[in-house]
């Protein structure tokens, strides 16, 4: 890198090579140059400056004067005219008077020289003036009606009267004439276009000044002929500089005159024609460069305004440019040029710099010559004492040194001498110390190449660049070349005959101080080194901690390799009989509810009637028997739902103090069997109502509660509700900042009871599935010892901490701590409402557009269990159509459908053409596109309202309650009952239903097949949309089994025949159907062959429909076994 210090460390170096006689002499000449260089600088950075300032001062001077001349020159024409219109309305000039006019205009051509002719020309079509001939003589000119429209000129005697005919010119209107147009169209003072006169052949223009009677009729124009060779005259008299150029020029480049140019050079023939000369093709190069330059400087000529300064270049020589516009005020705008070669100001200081630069070179080489005869008196005995210290250098301490003088540089020879002596004794200790060094050095480096061959891997030493320095006895065996053949080469051309440095090469060259770094080996490189390895590389430093290089090792790792294999191989294995346990306890629970169900069914329906006491007695044990029975199979199911599919949470805003009351209520008969006190407890300082999964939550604390109860004979049960300590918080990583600023408030719960207490060490192991705390005869009150291991899971995933405190004889106290962000206490008070009834308070008159049977089933159940009137469309054709001939209170709008999409379909129905009455129709989409996307897209074609597939009952009918609000009902529609819903005892949490389906669990066949799986349909979530109603349930998924495989197969012929638009159709439902079936896997899967679609990518589309096949059978396998437990439970 070239730095300022790197420049002096190399100029130090050059100065150190250079002779004596160059640095004596050196710096007498770099002087001279110095001075010779500041002397050229000043004259070109102050002189040349100034000088060319006072030129350009002086081209401004010159502008002026020819600006003032211009106008001076100018101003005669327009004052003859003027002069003959005061004598015309004076009575001086009368036109009906031929000597009176003629001795007028005769009078005016003499009296005024520059004037070539004076005229009038009438509106008439007459002409009357005067005009001078080259040589002096003065004519008078007359046409009209007399000479029969000719134009004739007379000589003249001294008093004005005609003499003889001297020239005519055939047919001669003087309106005709540019100049006569000119004043009667500017009617004031005006020019005429610049011309060749036709009798003076030179270049001229016309003064024209029109006249006016009182009423501002035309009589005529007067004219006065202005020969612009008296501005050439004038621009000639004027030196610029010797080779400069001076001219004038219209805005459109025509040339008006110039210095160097004479007047006939102003135009040339052509065809007949006197044509005008442009100044860029005027012959002269520093005009032609001058217009040119002025032009691109300005845009264009007609863009020059005021005083221009440039510089331009013309055969590589500079000039200076100054332009000035000029306007007389009567038309006339030209523009004057002053263009001067830079050699012309500039001569005699360049001439004056080659005599200075000239003078400094003389004095460099006097002052060269000096020092050399300087420099050789001082460089001669240096230069002995270099070729002895040479000597010396090769051991020839003998050599003479001869300097037989008595100043210092005698001196220095004398010491020079001694020294040597010195030197030599010295060189003789320190060659036999060497010696004994070097055996020492050896015994250390083979030692040290001892150790090197003991690491047990392949071992590599590299320097900054990579290249080997060093190679272990096995690397080097197993590369099987010299040794001298690898050391010196790129490591990366030594083992993989790489050109560059492997992209997976752990050398951090950008960090050479980073600490030891490792990796495994790739499939390329065990294939090139013939095993598996793990590399390790370490920088290697030097004494002052500098890193020089790199050690890199190769360690076989082929039999760790097998070990992880099988270590994987085992984990597989214990997966995939926790698998199997988690599907054994599903179909087992099942099984078992199925019967207990009927059991729990009859015992409550037998104790509704009339019994004795001890009959009575029976059938409530029987009762409390199958509850706990099937608690715990509760249990058993949600474990096997955590383990199998992961724990998740629905969070929603749910008051806190009726959760709490609400299980004290539930608890409160189980406690009061036993004569214990449940107290609650709760903290004024607590949010109403807060933001969680209060479900989850309830299941908790109804675990904790239950198992208090259960293991205390007598006292209380005691619930505190309370905001965690910041301390407390912090520790179990539930509060402190973070959970503040998320506006999420550490809540603590305690269950603290009177009971045995827990033994200090079964503590820990409390919350591991199927452990308990007691033993003997506690033991005997049952339990699985799952409630408490499902609660750390609940606990757990909502961020919180559980853990108990506990002292034997004194009871136990459960604590955990989760985090709860404040709710809307409103939102929660209609959550409960919803929860508690979703029956409409009012029936509606509803129109579903649906093409998809499974979910037309699925929404008709829910809306007539809500009590609403529906009617349903095929696609949107039938939707405009229906609407057009009945009015509903709302339309329910899926998005994609055959024919015309949702989004469409409303578009048409607010543009009218449903008709005007269903043009205000709320209309609420119902799809399983639930991007933000689709919710503006919905919006923009006009939805009210926007429901996610698949469709929760309480869903529906708040969207229903909110687009409805305010409307007169459509029709009078009937009050649909909805079909009644048969409620079973028992907090089942997998949704026990009619018939004894557990409907979240597999059912194991009489062959042993595995039946539907937790991940593949969710029956539990299905039911609870239509209250539990099998029958029901079971016709979804029988229609699922007829509709969804035609459907499969249409989407792969359109994926394969490229129509997209098909595809995503296609793909699209069967993402609403799954969604509506409540099989998630299936639902994702197809979600990701319509995305392909959309974006274009068939070839991923094609992949990810082989996992939606595989999805889809599984769920229709699953649903044909959840049928047949249905047929074998009703057997």
């Amino acid at each position: 890198m070239d730095t300022p210090r790197v420049r002096r460390r190399n100029l130090r170096g050059l100065l150190s090579r250079a002779p004596l006689r160059v640095v004596f002499t050196a710096p007498i000449v770099a002087l001279i140059v110095a001075t010779a260089a500041l002397v050229a600088w000043v004259t070109l950075s102050d002189v040349k400056p100034a000088v060319e300032d006072v030129a350009r001062q002086q081209r401004s001077e010159i502008l002026t004067r020819v600006d003032e001349r211009l106008r001076a020159f100018l101003a005669v024409p327009q004052a003859v005219d003027a002069e003959n219109l005061a004598a015309m309305r004076s009575g001086l000039l009368d036109l009906a008077d031929p000597l009176t006019r003629q001795r007028f205009f005769a009078d005016q051509v003499r009296t005024h020289p520059g004037i070539l002719y004076s005229f009038f020309g009438t509106a008439e079509g007459e002409f009357y003036g005067a005009r001078r001939l080259p040589d002096g003589e003065v004519q008078i000119v007359q046409a009209g009606p007399e000479t029969g429209g000719d134009s004739r000129y007379f000589s003249i005697d001294a008093k004005g009267h005609a003499l003889a005919l001297r020239q005519t010119y055939r047919n001669f209107d003087p309106r005709t004439r540019p100049w006569y147009r000119a004043g009667e169209a500017a009617h004031a003072p005006a020019w005429s276009p610049i011309y060749r006169h036709f009798t003076i052949k030179d270049m001229a223009l016309t003064a024209a000044l029109p006249v006016y009677d009182a009423e501002g009729r035309l009589l005529g124009v007067f004219g006065a002929d202005y020969v612009l060779s008296g501005i050439h005259d004038f621009l000639a008299g004027i030196k610029v500089s010797s080779h400069g150029e001076l001219f004038v020029m219209e805005r459109d480049g025509d040339l008006v005159a110039a210095s160097r140019l004479p007047p006939e050079g102003l135009f040339h023939e052509q065809n007949g024609k006197a044509v005008r000369v442009r100044a860029e093709n005027c012959g002269l190069p520093l005009v032609e460069a001058a217009a040119r330059s002025l032009a691109v400087a300005a845009g264009s000529l007609g863009e020059v305004r005021g005083e221009i300064f440039d510089d331009m270049e013309l055969n590589g020589r500079r000039n200076f440019l100054q332009a000035k516009s000029f306007s007389d005020g009567h038309g006339l705008d030209w523009l004057v040029v002053a263009v001067v070669p830079a050699s012309d100001v500039l001569g005699g200081i360049d001439r004056n710099l080659r005599n200075t630069l000239l003078l400094c070179i003389v004095a460099v080489v006097l002052a060269g010559l000096a020092g050399a005869l300087v420099s050789a008196r001082i460089a001669r005995p240096v230069e002995m004492l270099a070729r002895a210290a040479e000597a010396y250098s090769r051991g020839q301490w003998d050599y003479p040194v001869d300097v037989a003088r008595e100043d210092e540089i005698g001196h220095l020879a004398r010491t020079f001498t001694d020294m040597a002596g010195q030197l030599k004794e010295s060189f003789a200790t320190l060659e036999h110390k060497v010696e004994e060094r070097t055996a020492e050095l050896s015994l250390a480096n083979g030692r040290l190449r001892a150790i090197f061959e003991a690491i047990p891997g392949r071992v590599l030493v590299m320097d900054r660049e990579q290249r080997v320095t060093d190679i272990g006895d096995k690397m080097l065996g197993f590369l099987d070349r010299p040794r001298g053949e690898v050391l010196g080469r790129p490591c990366h051309e030594v083992l993989k005959n790489r050109p560059r440095r492997c992209p997976e090469c752990l050398l951090d060259l950008e960090n050479p101080s980073a600490g030891v770094l490792s990796r495994q080996s790739s499939p390329e490189e065990e294939a090139i080194m013939g095993m598996a390895f793990k590399a390790y590389c370490a920088p290697i430093r030097d004494d002052s901690g500098k890193v020089w290089g790199y050690i890199e090792c190769l360690m076989d790792v082929s039999d760790l390799r097998s070990m992880e294999a099988a270590l994987k191989s085992a984990k597989d294995e214990a997966e995939t009989a926790s698998r199997a346990k988690s599907r054994f306890l599903a179909a087992m629970s099942h099984e078992i509810r199925t019967p207990m169900n009927a059991i729990i069914g009859l015992t409550e329906e037998v104790l509704r009637s009339s019994l004795d006491g001890g009959q009575r007695d029976h059938l409530e044990t029987v009762r409390d028997a199958a509850d706990h029975l099937l608690l715990v199979i509760n249990d058993i199911l949600d474990l096997s739902r955590i383990e199998a599919m992961g724990l998740t949470l629905d969070d929603s805003d749910f008051l806190l103090h009726e959760l709490l009351a609400s299980v004290v209520r539930t608890m409160q008969v189980q406690a009061g069997r036993k004569g214990l006190e449940l107290v609650l407890d709760v903290a004024p300082d607590l949010p109403p109502a807060v933001h969680g999964d209060g479900g989850r939550l309830r299941q908790v604390l109804v675990n904790l509660v239950g198992n208090a109860v259960k293991f205390t004979e007598k006292g209380e049960v005691r619930i505190r509700v309370e905001r965690a300590a910041p301390g407390r918080a912090e520790a179990d990583g539930t509060g402190g900042e973070g959970a503040q600023g998320n506006g999420r408030t550490p809540v603590a719960f305690n269950v603290a009871d009177t009971g045995p207490g827990i033994l200090p060490e079964r503590l820990p192991e409390i919350f591991e599935p199927f452990r308990q705390a007691a033993d003997g005869p506690l033991r005997a009150r049952g339990g699985t010892g799952l409630g408490l291991a499902i609660s750390r899971e609940i606990v757990d995933k909502m961020g919180g901490r559980i853990w108990a405190e506990s002292e034997p004889g004194r009871g136990s106290t459960f604590r955990f701590v989760v985090p709860l962000a404040s709710g809307d206490e409103a939102l929660a008070a209609r959550n409960r409402h919803r929860e508690e009834t979703v029956a409409a308070e009012r029936p509606l008159s509803l129109l579903l557009c649906e093409d998809n049977r499974v979910n037309v089933k699925v929404a008709v159940a829910m809306l007539g269990h809500l009590g609403h009137r529906v009617r349903v469309a095929g696609s949107g054709r039938e939707t405009l159509a229906v609407l057009s001939g009945e009015s509903f209170d709302a339309v329910l709008m899926d998005l994609e459908m055959p024919d015309m999409d949702g989004l469409e379909a409303t578009r048409r129905i607010r543009a009218g053409e449903a008709g005007e009455a269903a043009r205000t129709t709320p209309v609420v989409a119902m799809t399983a596109h639930v991007v933000a996307e689709y919710r503006s897209l919905c919006a923009q074609a006009g939805m009210d309202g926007f429901v996610a597939k698949p469709v929760s009952r309480a869903d529906l009918a708040q969207v229903l309650e909110q687009v409805t609000a305010g409307r007169a009902p459509a029709v009078a529609a009937p009050c649909i009952e909805p079909p009644a819903v048969r409620v079973f005892t028992g907090a089942v949490s997998g949704g026990a239903v009619p018939g004894g389906a557990a409907t979240d669990a597999k059912v194991a066949g009489g062959d042993g097949r595995e039946g539907a799986a937790l991940a593949v349909l969710d029956t539990a979530c299905l039911l609870g949309r239509v209250d539990n109603d099998m029958s029901f349930v079971c016709e979804v998924y029988r229609m699922a089994l007829s509709t969804m495989p035609d459907k499969l197969s249409s989407l792969a012929e359109a994926l394969a025949a490229g129509d997209g638009e098909a595809a995503v159709r296609l793909a699209h439902s069967l993402k609403g159907e799954c969604g509506t079936l409540a099989a998630q896997r299936g639902q994702e899967a197809a979600h990701k062959v319509e995305r392909a679609v959309r974006a274009g990518d068939l070839a991923a589309a094609r992949t990810f429909l082989s996992d939606l096949r595989r999805e889809v059978r599984e769920l229709l396998d699953a649903a044909r076994e959840y049928l047949g437990s249905q047929v074998r439970d009703m057997a």
